[in-house]
């Protein structure tokens, strides 16, 4: 997992590894945020760390930026601490005192793979949107390395940096990981908010208290993950080593302790079972009942919209865009169609419509096969009694717009369950969509859609 050196003619880079292959369509979406670069953070330092270029070793691709000394990358240096050949007081300060500055200024740690410290204590931090992209591509079996004990994907921006900062802190403290799954539903399901989350002290009893309930509230979901809240867990760390860790702790505080962990641990286990009840079935009553005021409002709602102006007025073709896609995710084919010139997506609208139509019936009679939008699939931790349909990881991109017509960019990822031979296969597909809108009387329409497969993978559901 090293970084590893590149000599290009005169000049020494550091190249820090992607986990991505230098072929397909991961290495075409880093080529292009990978401009972004970065910043070498010592406590309040700032030192630019541009990407100069992108090179392939091992079939992966790197990111080569200006020499790092000695660089190491933080699973690496995690290994050493458990093999005790590294300090581990000395890399949470170096963590924690640069990453309180860094997380202030939209800088990420990416993962603990595609990460870098110097010998003098420096720390690579890399701009959101290029972290962001590395972190979506990462084949499998490096996001079991990288994610599954330490990042919770379904947070973005500070909530994300703070929860895999304290779950690096967790590693470090206690030898084990948050979570140790190697299974992605599984891991999903073990960082989501509804997880009962291992106390500290349950682990390692003799870690200051303060220190042990700033990191299990990050991780729990219990406390903020903003900027001021990670000061605080900051704080909580940067105390020295001796208070950080009692190493003469007697032996029945650390029992005390020890046994406050396991209650604590109890408690939310029983707390997270009572959501999981209500998450599974407290929803169908409210449900039924708001299909039956859905059926008695559809006349005057007909009536409505043959005399408002469309929903889209006023609003950017890159905005007109983005409603059809979020219309897509909520299941209405009744916004889609107010997006389109007349025939357009013809065939996605009526696949929505009858995906609205089933998943009204089917709410009616049971959760047996109930969809649930991509995210909010993730969010629930994958559960096998539900269904993801949508699409994530959207991008619109405007190239090119006149008085009368706009030409779109929309990348994303499609989501569809289908029934095979008794199993349920989940199929993603990456999708490139080339959108042509004209100006209407009142509103931007799309008026085509040119729609080019990117990559399409299944899975048993």
């Amino acid at each position: 997992m090293t970084p590893i050196t590149v000599v290009i003619g005169e000049r020494t880079l550091t190249g820090i590894r992607t986990g991505i292959s230098s072929r397909g369509f991961g290495a075409q979406q880093l080529s292009g945020v990978a401009m972004h670069g970065g910043m070498i953070v010592q406590a309040d330092r700032f030192t630019p760390w541009p990407v100069e270029r992108l090179v392939e070793h091992q079939g992966e691709l790197y990111l080569c930026g200006p020499l790092i000394e000695n660089a190491r990358s933080v699973v690496d240096v995690i290994h050493g601490v458990d093999t005790g050949t590294e300090d581990r007081y000395v890399l949470l300060e170096t963590l924690f005192e640069s990453a309180r500055h860094a997380i202030a200024h939209e800088l990420s740690l990416c993962n603990v793979i595609t990460s870098a410290i110097g010998s003098d204590g420096a720390v690579l931090y890399i701009k959101r949107e290029l972290s962001d992209r590395i972190n979506a591509n990462l084949p499998l079996e490096l996001r079991r390395i990288a994610h599954f004990p330490y990042r919770h994907d379904h947070l973005h921006d500070v909530d994300a940096e703070s929860y895999q900062f304290a779950a690096i802190a967790f590693r470090v403290l206690t030898g084990t990981a948050i979570c140790r799954e190697s299974d992605v539903r599984k891991a999903d399901l073990c960082h989501s908010a509804g997880t009962a989350k291992e106390p500290v002290h349950l682990h390692t009893p003799n870690v200051s208290t303060e220190a042990a309930a700033a990191i299990d509230a990050v991780l729990a979901g219990t406390g903020t993950r903003d900027p001021e809240g990670f000061e605080t867990l900051a704080r909580s760390l940067l105390v020295g080593s001796s208070r950080l860790i009692d190493e003469n702790l007697p032996s029945d505080e650390r029992q005390a302790r020890r046994e406050a962990a396991e209650q604590t641990l109890a408690q939310w286990t029983r707390s997270s079972r009572r959501r999981d009840f209500r998450r599974r079935y407290g929803s169908r009553v409210i449900l039924i009942a708001a299909a039956v005021l859905l059926l008695g409002s559809i006349p005057f709602g007909i009536l409505r919209r043959a005399l408002r102006p469309p929903p889209t007025a006023g609003m950017a073709p890159a905005e007109v865009v983005a409603v059809f896609f979020d219309a897509w995710n909520d299941l209405d084919h009744i916004l889609m169609e107010e997006t389109v010139s007349r025939g357009v997506a013809r065939d996605l609208i009526r696949e929505v419509t009858n995906v609205y139509v089933i998943e009204r019936v089917q709410t009616a009679y049971g959760d047996q096969g109930r969809l649930l939008s991509v995210e909010e699939w993730n969010a629930a931790g994958r559960p096998e009694n539900s269904m993801p349909y949508g699409i994530d990881e959207l991008t619109i991109t405007p190239i090119r717009q006149t008085e009368e017509e706009a030409r779109v960019i929309a990348e994303y990822r499609i989501w569809r369950p289908e029934a095979s031979e008794g199993t349920t296969i989940l199929y993603r597909t990456r999708v490139r969509d080339e959108i042509t809108l004209h100006a209407g009387r009142q509103s931007w329409e799309i008026t085509a859609i040119e729609r080019e497969i990117i990559e399409s993978l299944s899975d048993p559901l």
